[in-house]
């Protein structure tokens, strides 16, 4: 089944990217086990401090990964053209994946 996807344009490069407007299951468990393996808890499972920035960028690259479809049209090597952003278009691309990953009704909600 192909994914509906939307169009941001960014607005420093004026690049568009094409991202999916919804994050699967699977693919949410995959970001979930990245976050999940930096942290500790004790053995009643309470989390036990911080989890370390470097997994937060793992797992930001990887809903990055799995949700852009291409960058100015280009579908080949997505996550290198993104780190090339100039950082007020990543900072923005970002924050919109992350409103996707954080709630797999955003298409709808944003339709409706």
């Amino acid at each position: 089944m192909e994914r509906n996807t939307i169009k941001i344009t960014l607005p420093t490069t004026k690049f568009e990217v094409e991202v999916y407007s919804y994050i699967t299951g699977g693919e949410k468990r995959q970001i979930t086990e990245i976050i999940t393996s930096g942290m500790s808890s004790d053995i009643s499972g309470t989390v036990k401090g911080d989890i370390p920035l470097t997994v937060v960028y793992k797992a930001n690259d990887k809903a990055l990964e799995l949700l852009v479809k291409s960058v100015a049209r280009n579908t080949e090597e997505v996550l290198s053209s993104i780190s090339n952003l100039p950082a007020t278009d990543y900072d923005i691309l970002l924050e919109r994946i992350n409103a996707i990953t954080n709630n797999s009704d955003y298409e709808e909600k944003k339709t409706n």
